[in-house]
């Protein structure tokens, strides 16, 4: 039986398995069977790279199979980070989403055995169409990107999830399949990419399918017949079947609602088809004709009959006794002539031989926030529980260029520690995803080193390098430092070494809203993370607005230690949106970002360092009187942009969805998504209509078909759909009509016009009503992308008695933050529908 035929397994996926029994039936694998699996890995040389456009996207079973099953080098390249989608777990969304997204996809890999990479591209939402997508991507630049993966991690096969031809869906998932098809044309090409050729070499992978299917669509008449292969089966190390493993990376998809993910039978086969859009045909399995043992390479037959007899004997009971056996193959490894195959193969040896020898390698520090020019003590301790002689021979640390000669000898029970006093250079760079680093545009992300393109995450900030001498061989460790004290991240995860800056700077209110002419008081937040800091605060104004007094001091004494200080914004006499950001110099650095943690239990926890911008607008607004209430949602930051605008908010909870407590606020706004996600509406509904009867205004946000907590959220009836191309606006600059521009709505308190649908971003709305009560709903504006009839159900308004019912698709939750004044008036103008002697 060939090594890749043994890796398979035997069997067929076992039936239903819900998420709730994988957590408590499916544990993690054990250090052993992590080895076996891992020999078996190294004794192929197959490897399959797979390609779509955002999180979620991947087939989480293929990738399993390929990796798990036939233990080939398997990755997946999603080229957004999902920064431009919802979030159902909590309030982030644009970058701080992506970076929780990126994090699912690497807890996703570790769970189904991929590996994971990126391009520059930005999810910018969502778009009906590629050429749309790629108006607002660079297609060079992403294009470079996918060739550098290509060549990078060099795949003999590479399968896109979506087809090349537009079929009604996302326009990212067309696109993502276009410049798959264009960069496999050219990833072997010299004079394609040639800034890339000074680190890589061209590579040419054998053949390009799609992975089709009902979810992406069928290729086109004359396509060539599709090649089927059956991927169902079980792990061969913990009998897990492929389909459960499959469903628990898919369910690391939290903050896209997939936590309780699961699937329908698996008993019998599971059938993928796979056409051909470029390279050599294949008429029964995806890599047929590929050589996938190690006669591939020259000199390297005997490496594969080595490593197939270390698998074949490998006592999980005593790994240590393969040792000599790995350290005969490393040797034969390391006399071949260099390949990147070869180097990627090295590196899964070592681990594989570091694990039979039980050895580890820990790096600590009391505290894992530094600053740039700060000394820090590091302990580092390794150990070994194999009997073999391992001698710690030194430890290095590139980031300050230093290396400790050590010297010792390890022997199992009998830890060494070692003690080493570290400077961090000034110019350390601040711990901030790369991809964030810099200002990008609307579609990229600017990324000014290469060498980190395609990588998911930063490497570490301070790694630790420790050589081992073994049997006259050696072997490198690298440690990343974590904490040791009691301040942890999510799920009692020890915090990683950060680079932070002194000063912590946060805005007040992200958003200043100011009478043209008028001023505002606006306030700075200024937390220490040293002790004894001194320094001066400005803020950056642009022309036309002035700020007083220009600068303030500020002295801290403590780490944690916070003051506000106060100024007074003066906004130009014409109506305008400008940028505003704080900038504090300490020790004659000017430091301008605050600190953002994203701390989910199902991720490591992320820090962000945000630009401490407010956005400025300078805004004729009339808000009226009167208290209004908040229900929230799926997470979203309406209701403190209202407050911010000067609206009375209070924040609703189960407790006030009653007609006495409603009965004290002019309007109550539903969040985002809430009747997917809030079980008390449904109770709330009798409530909320008696109220709109006595006098009072709701506005429900937009809500989606799948998933409603409610038959009808609406008092009259009022359909939803995501029939493309009928739910949404994905323009945000297209044109809108008033259909009633007489309606209160438009006319009072503020004046609205086809001005104020100018400046919006990312889209216009979406899960706009598809049909509606004609008889009790007055649809308001009509939008739509270019090309396509208008759509009418983006905003609804219904008489309910003496009050009102509003239905809005439009993207308020987007528009309030970024400071958008048109929403801004027509929030107002919707709130002031409520009776007002309430």
């Amino acid at each position: 039986m060939r090594p890749a035929e043994r890796c398979r397994g035997a069997g067929i996926a076992c039936a239903v398995w819900l998420l709730a029994a994988l957590r408590g039936l499916c544990a993690e694998p054990t250090q052993a069977q992590q080895i076996a699996h891992a020999l078996r890995a190294l004794e192929t040389t197959g490897s399959v790279l797979y390609i779509a456009a955002h999180p979620d996207d991947e087939n989480t079973q293929l990738i399993t199979y390929f990796a798990r099953g036939r233990c080939y080098r398997t990755a997946y390249l999603s080229l957004t980070r999902g920064d431009g989608g919802q979030n159902l777990l909590g309030p982030e969304f644009g970058d701080a989403l992506g970076v929780a997204r990126t994090q699912e996809l690497l807890a996703a890999r570790a769970i189904d055995g991929g590996r994971q990479f990126f391009t520059r591209a930005r999810d910018f939402g969502y778009s009906k169409d590629y050429r749309q997508t790629l108006t607002k991507w660079d297609r060079e630049g992403v294009v470079s990107d996918i060739v550098r993966v290509i060549r990078e991690f060099r795949p003999d096969i590479v399968v896109t999830r979506f087809l090349p031809e537009p079929t009604g869906t996302h326009g990212h998932h067309t696109a993502s399949a276009v410049l798959a098809v264009e960069a496999f044309g050219l990833a072997g090409r010299a004079d394609a990419f040639a800034d890339q050729l000074g680190t890589l070499t061209p590579w040419q992978p054998k053949r390009l399918f799609v992975n089709s299917g009902s979810f992406v669509g069928e290729p086109k008449a004359g396509a060539p017949p599709p090649l089927r292969i059956d991927i169902a089966g079980n792990d061969p190390d913990t009998g897990e079947p492929f389909s459960s493993m499959a469903v628990r990376s898919r369910a690391m998809h939290k903050t896209q609602g997939f936590g309780n993910y699961t699937i329908g039978s698996t008993s019998g086969p599971r059938m993928e088809s796979f056409v051909l859009l470029a390279g050599e045909s294949a008429s029964h399995d995806p890599f047929e004709g590929i050589d996938c043992t190690w006669s591939r390479i020259p000199g390297g037959e005997a490496i594969g009959s080595a490593i197939g007899a270390i698998a074949a004997h490998f006592d999980p009971a005593h790994p240590d006794a393969s040792v000599p056996a790995l350290l005969s193959v490393r040797a034969q490894l390391q006399a071949l002539p260099p390949s990147p195959l070869v180097a990627d193969k090295e590196k899964d040896l070592d681990h594989v031989l570091t694990a039979c020898l039980g050895l580890t390698v820990a790096v600590s520090l009391p505290q894992a926030d530094v600053t740039p020019g700060e000394t820090v003590v590091l302990t580092t301790q390794a150990s070994v529980t194999a009997p073999q002689p391992v001698t710690l021979v030194s430890l290095a640390f590139p980031a300050t260029g230093q290396t400790q000669t050590v010297g010792a000898v390890l022997s199992p029970g009998h830890p060494f520690l070692s003690q080493a006093t570290q400077t961090l250079r000034t110019s350390t760079p601040l711990t901030q995803p790369y991809w964030l680093a810099e200002p990008g545009s609307p579609g990229m992300f600017r990324v000014r080193d290469a060498a980190l393109i395609g990588l998911p995450e930063n490497p570490p900030s301070f790694p630790v390098v420790a050589t081992f001498a073994v049997s006259g061989q050696t072997v490198e460790v690298t440690a990343e430092p974590k904490e040791t004290g009691s301040s942890r991240g999510p799920a009692g995860r020890p915090r990683a070494l950060t680079v932070v800056a002194p000063v912590v700077l946060s805005c007040a209110d992200p958003v200043v809203l100011v009478a043209p002419g008028g001023s505002e008081p606006v306030a700075i937040d200024v937390e220490a993370t040293r002790t004894h800091l001194s320094g001066r605060l400005t803020l950056d104004t642009p022309d036309g607005w002035t700020v007083a007094p220009s600068v303030q001091t500020f002295s801290l004494g403590a780490i944690g230690q916070h003051v506000k200080l106060r100024f007074t914004l003066t906004a130009p006499r014409t109506p305008t949106r400008s940028l505003i950001t704080a900038r504090a110099e300490v020790g004659g650095v000017v430091y301008s970002t605050g600190r953002a943690s994203l701390r989910y239990a199902h991720i490591p926890e992320q820090s962000l360092l945000p630009l401490a911008q407010m956005k400025a607008l300078a805004i004729d607004l009339k808000t009226g009187e009167g208290r209004i209430g908040y229900l929230s949602g799926a997470g979203d930051s309406v209701a403190a942009c209202l407050r911010e605008a000067g609206f009375d908010v209070t924040d609703l909870v189960t407790a006030d969805l009653s007609a006495d407590s409603l009965a004290r606020y002019r309007a109550v706004v539903i969040g985002i998504r809430a009747f997917n996600t809030r079980p008390d509406l449904a109770r709330a509904l009798p409530a909320l209509k008696a109220y709109m009867e006595s006098g009072g205004t709701v506005i429900a946000q937009y809500t989606t078909p799948n998933g409603l907590l409610v038959a009808q959220f609406a008092p009259y009836p009022l359909s939803l759909s995501r029939d493309l191309p009928n739910y949404r606006v994905t323009d945000e600059n297209g044109p809108v009509q008033l259909l009633v521009p007489e309606s209160p709505v438009f006319t009072r308190p503020n004046a609205i016009s086809a001005a104020d649908f100018s400046g919006w971003v990312q889209e216009r709305g979406l899960d706009f009503a598809s049909t509606w009560d004609a008889a009790h709903f007055t649809p308001l504006i009509a939008c739509s992308d270019a090309g396509e009839p208008p759509l009418k159900g983006g905003l609804l308004v219904a008489r309910v008695g003496r009050g009102t019912f509003v239905y809005t698709g439009l993207s308020f939750f987007r528009q309030l933050p970024a400071g958008v004044p048109g929403a801004y008036r027509l929030m107002a103008n919707l709130l002031a529908l409520g009776d007002s002697s309430r």
